[in-house]
């Protein structure tokens, strides 16, 4: 069976919530198919649709529908089943997946098919998967679940298999993982969000090579982190410097299904201390007056999260969120018109340590569920970079670890040092050959210059027999001997008188001199300004 590639959920383009603003994707539910927007749920394993009952409460604006993502009237759909165990029992159950919050509502569950995309444009489809029909204002938008729990209902030993393994099973997607970031409106004027099915878009995220192992809990979640600190620091003398905001670690639940940071109270003190947050109450949230906003965005603080898979010492990863990530705005039915709030939460114990979707505003989250692994990077933006879909192979299969963001970092290592070790080898060899041509250059120059001295006493002889012939010496006759002495009497001819003085020849006008036989050293032509007859060059030696 051919191995399918990763799935884009594709954004919507269009910003909402009552909490955010937040980008959406698109889902089409039931048949004929009706387009919604949604969000993604890291916890649920299911679709959750707005009903048209989530729009019938008494003061609900007009555009209710719109502004919920749009409403799906389950029962209309020709492939829709309700999930009623028997005849007498209503489709409905508790939501239940984030009770641990005091976030409760039920829903009206049932199966139909879903499609991955807006009408018309195209993404695989899924039939008979759970769908719930929502009509509580706790979750004012859609959600698709990319958990790969199941879920229970009546009974344990028949539970119904998450929207993910679905996709899987039928080979939609290559393996149980994914790719999320939540986007944000204020980079770039605005960088919708990125989800990928079996896979990630590594165009999206500067990988940091660390990796964190599944966690055990009580609740069946996996993506616990160990939340070591929290930091923020501004450059604005006003603020201080930098200021902690966590004072001792804790174990947190990545769960993109709500917005918020679910803190312990004495951290959230920290905050209220070091931006004069003030806790309200009746909505159990921080508001923001305009004072107040106007002043933290001149600040500017950064925030610093260091989190590792314990929650003291190393290894760690350090992750950056600008102020802006907190600059949220609350809308109704929460408060009764839009205004500013910090998006942080009173934790009532330790099951509620949360980091929510805010914190992906900024960040990359990339879940293997095959290899129980998951990374969070630094988020990039840009509008220049195109898709950079990466597959998460399934276990069965050759994978760098679901090519984590450690395998990613070590490629990248292997191919500097590769780059690095081939050009260091490169110039070395190059050195060495530079050197084995110098030395034979040297060999032939040395070669050249032994030739051309050696010519030049060859022309050196020549020139001198043929000056001497020009002189015209007498010479023996070609008949003429010379009788051998014997009795003393005098040959024609003198003898040179013991006064050192040479005797002269005849009839020439140039002198030559006969050397001295007891002197050693030897007379050569002067070296300098030899004219060669035949080379045409000047050479000294």
């Amino acid at each position: 069976m051919t191995l399918p590639d990763p799935v884009v959920l594709n954004p919507s383009q269009v910003w909402d919530g009552n909490d955010g603003p937040w980008s959406t994707f698109f889902m089409q539910i039931g048949n004929p198919p009706r387009a919604i927007r949604v969000l993604i749920s890291t916890i649920s394993g299911n679709i959750f649709a707005i009903l048209p009952d989530g729009c019938a409460t008494v003061g609900y604006p007009t555009n209710c529908p719109s502004l919920r993502g749009f409403d799906v009237t389950v029962n209309e759909s020709s492939t829709w089943i309700a999930n009623k165990p028997n005849s007498t029992r209503d489709p409905y159950f508790s939501l239940s997946i984030e009770d641990r919050l005091g976030i409760s509502g039920y829903g009206e569950f049932g199966f139909d098919s879903a499609t991955m995309s807006a009408i018309g444009a195209g993404g695989p489809t899924v039939n008979h998967t759970s769908i719930a029909g929502i009509a509580t204002s706790e979750f004012w938008l859609g959600l698709v679940g990319v958990s790969p729990q199941s879920q229970n209902f009546t009974s344990l030993e028949d539970p119904q298999p998450s929207y993910l393994s679905l996709l899987k099973q039928h080979n939609k997607i290559p393996s149980l993982s994914f790719g999320y970031t939540a986007g944000n409106q204020y980079s770039l004027s605005g960088i919708y969000g990125s989800f990928v099915f079996g896979g990630y878009d590594a165009s999206r995220f500067t990988a940091n090579g660390y990796s964190f192992d599944f966690g055990e809990s009580e609740n069946g979640q996996d993506l616990y982190v160990g939340l070591q600190s929290i930091t923020a620091y501004s450059t604005n003398v006003s603020f201080g410097g930098t200021k902690t905001l966590l004072p001792n670690p804790i174990y947190a639940l990545i769960d993109s299904t709500v917005p918020e940071l679910w803190l312990p109270m004495e951290a959230c003190e920290a905050f209220e201390t070091a931006f004069g947050l003030v806790h309200n109450n009746e909505t159990d949230r921080y508001l923001v007056n305009g004072s107040l906003q106007a002043n933290l965005r001149a600040q500017n603080p950064t925030f610093t999260f260091e989190l590792g898979n314990i929650d003291t010492g190393p290894p760690s990863v350090t992750l950056n969120l600008s102020y802006a990530a907190f600059d949220l705005i609350v809308g109704y039915p929460i408060v009764t018109s839009n205004y500013p709030y910090f998006p942080l939460r009173r934790a009532a114990n330790a099951s509620q340590y949360t980091i929510g979707r805010m914190f992906l505003q900024e960040t990359y989250l990339t879940v293997d569920y095959e290899r129980r692994n998951f990374s969070l990077n630094q988020a990039l933006f840009s509008r220049n970079t195109s898709q950079q879909l990466v597959t998460i192979k399934p276990l069965g299969e050759a994978q760098n670890k679901g090519l984590s963001s450690g395998g990613i970092a070590g490629i990248v290592v292997a191919i500097v040092a590769f780059i690095v070790m081939g050009s260091v080898g490169y110039l070395i060899y190059k050195k060495q050959r530079k050197r084995k041509e110098q030395r034979a250059k040297e060999a032939r120059d040395a070669k050249e210059v032994v030739q051309a001295e050696a010519e030049v006493e060859r022309i050196r002889i020549e020139t001198l027999g043929q000056e001497l012939e020009a002189k015209n010496l007498p010479e023996l006759g070609h008949n003429q001997q010379i009788p051998a002495e014997t009795d003393g009497t005098a040959l024609p001819g003198h003898e040179l008188e013991d006064v050192n003085v040479r005797g002269e020849l005849e009839g020439v006008q140039s002198e030559l001199w006969e050397m001295d036989g007891n002197d050693a050293r030897r007379h050569e032509l002067p070296g300098d300004d030899l004219d060669l007859p035949e080379m045409g060059i000047s050479r000294s030696r």
